[in-house]
């Protein structure tokens, strides 16, 4: 009201009609009927507790408020990490931004300043993991934390942390019934638009479920779009349109078959930093024609995180009955003598490999000595081949009270979830002018899903069990089908499209960002037949074409 606040904000705010309504009753006065303008308010309410401000919102965030009073500027950031920030800080400034590129506009001289140590992680993981950068000085505001600064100083907190949420006791046999309730309030709360509104539809629960769930919501008018790839294994396109069909929404499915790297220049142009997940040219094709009929899109990333739902990670770790037995503390010395017999070498291993390390070697799709070898030679010195290891290390420590699974999850959500998924999405719709949400990251439904026990998630059938009893009541042909989403036909792109001799892979050798005898040994290992350096050699070629930028 007095003119002494100002704010940016990007992402939605979900309850804000509520929020609104209790600061009027405390006498704020709006200028405005936009979702971000309760925060200048909910901000001037509870400056004095910014983490009591927090977690009253309930949406996807990241925005600024400048305090001009105090002198100070306050940042924050949702809960898991839909909406991006990124900063540096040096003696000229304090930065901010929602991309790394305008940062970089700002200060050319960061592009000089390369962490190889990042670039380790990304030829291993196909993206760069949270809070660091592909540059050494910009780092990423943490999932659910706040930054408070003022002339002399910066003070990080957290607000939200999943583990900080107290377990409230649930009849097991009662929670399947308040999911069900409260995803579609949840799904209700991120339907409300003012403009064209639809879904990704694949043949998978969790885009299926959010579709279902939407429509009953929205009615006429709710469109949904799925990918096509014909012919292929990985092709959905059929089985969606019987869905939508079926819920009687108007679909539309696009195929991507044709020059599918054609335009991979362009896409990566929309990535400031290396992201290599094949599955980002195909999210960015699909939003471009979805952009056609809709402003906002609801998918159902997250599904599979929060519930359980990869089977190469969210499996418990093997562990013979002399490992179970082995007091933490002897395990070491255990593990070092039956590593030097020959025949017990695996099961050292039990001993010597702890469960984060394990995590991450189900997540990789390089070796670290081949992604280390990537490495020019004269930068492999500034290489930290423990970092990533170190912070998941430390959210395995702090989710130790947590059953097997959930110590998984916990995992998953606090890394590769930003880092790869939410990064993935948030660029490539973005990109395209198209708003998207994901139900599934709403705290309600995560908090909720980790009261669940374990086998209530998973089962030998696999995971997700809530959501497939909730899909199986009117799709059931779809409960137990293997989801393959948006994925490409990965093998056939790289063998038919010239992927092998790019010319952008000469980009990053001269850059100096690949070493060249190590490039071709992975092509000469490609095409020896060993087919899961797909993935990699794309990541390369996107690295090639990133470095273009520079």
């Amino acid at each position: 009201e007095d003119r002494s606040l100002a704010l940016i904000c990007n992402g939605e705010i979900y309850n804000y009609k509520k929020l609104r309504k209790e600061l009027e009753g405390k006498g704020h006065s709006f200028y405005s009927n936009s979702d971000s303008e309760v925060l200048l308010h909910l901000y001037e309410e509870y400056k004095s507790d910014p983490t009591k401000m927090l977690q009253q919102i309930k949406g996807m965030f990241a925005f600024a408020i400048c305090d001009v009073k105090e002198s100070t500027l306050f940042i924050a950031r949702d809960r898991f990490g839909i909406k991006p920030v990124y900063f540096f800080n040096d003696d000229q400034g304090f930065y901010f931004s929602s991309e790394i590129t305008s940062l970089v506009a700002a200060r050319p001289e960061l592009k000089q300043q390369i962490d190889f140590t990042s670039l380790f992680e990304y030829f291993q993981y196909l993206s760069i993991p949270e809070p660091n950068t592909i540059y050494t000085n910009i780092k990423s505001l943490e999932a659910g934390h706040f930054a408070l600064i003022k002339l002399e100083t910066i003070k990080f907190s957290c607000w939200y942390d999943l583990l900080s949420i107290k377990s409230t006791k649930i009849d097991q046999r009662e929670i399947q019934e308040q999911l069900t309730t409260t995803l579609s309030k949840v799904v209700e709360e991120h339907t409300v638009s003012d403009v064209p509104l639809g879904s990704f539809l694949s043949a998978g629960i969790d885009s299926t479920l959010i579709t279902s769930l939407a429509y009953t919501h929205c009615g006429a008018g709710f469109t949904s779009v799925s990918a096509a790839f014909p012919g292929e294994p990985e092709d959905e396109s059929n089985e969606a349109a019987t869905t939508a069909k079926k819920m009687g929404i108007a679909h539309c499915s696009y195929s991507l078959n044709e020059n599918f790297l054609y335009d991979a220049p362009k896409i990566v142009r929309y990535f400031d930093q290396p992201f290599g997940a094949i599955s980002a040219f195909s999210l960015f094709k699909i939003s471009t024609q979805a952009r056609l009929s809709m402003k906002v899109v609801l998918t159902g990333d997250g599904g599979d995180e929060v519930f359980g739902g990869y089977d190469h990670k969210h499996v418990p770790f093997y562990k013979p009955s002399i490992v179970k037995i082995t007091p933490p503390l002897l395990a070491p010395i255990v593990g070092a003598l039956l590593s030097q017999v020959s025949q017990t070498k695996n099961l050292a291993q039990q001993f010597l490999t702890p469960d984060s390390e394990r995590f991450l070697q189900r997540t990789r799709v390089l070796s670290e000595a081949d992604a280390l070898a990537l490495i020019p030679f004269a930068q492999r010195k500034k290489v930290d081949v423990n970092r990533l290891k170190n912070q998941v290390k430390k959210f395995f420590e702090k989710s130790n009270d947590l059953s097997w699974l959930h110590q998984l999850l916990y995992a998953d959500i606090s890394t590769f979830l930003k880092s790869e998924m939410l990064y993935k999405v948030d660029r490539m719709t973005m990109a395209n002018g198209l708003e998207a949400r994901v139900p599934f990251l709403d705290h309600e439904i995560v908090e909720m899903a980790f009261q669940f026990a374990p086998n209530l998630l998973r089962d030998s059938r696999g995971g997700k069990l809530p959501l497939r009893q909730m899909v199986e009541k009117d799709y059931p042909s779809l409960a137990w089908r293997k989801k393959t989403g948006f994925n490409a036909p990965l093998k056939k792109i790289v063998d038919e499209q010239s992927v092998a001799s790019n010319h952008f892979f000469e980009n990053a050798v001269i850059r100096n960002f690949i070493e060249k005898e190590s490039l071709s040994n992975l092509k000469n290992r490609y095409a020896q037949g060993q087919l899961e350096l797909a993935s990699p050699l794309i990541s390369l070629l996107s690295l090639g074409a990133w470095t273009n930028r520079l």
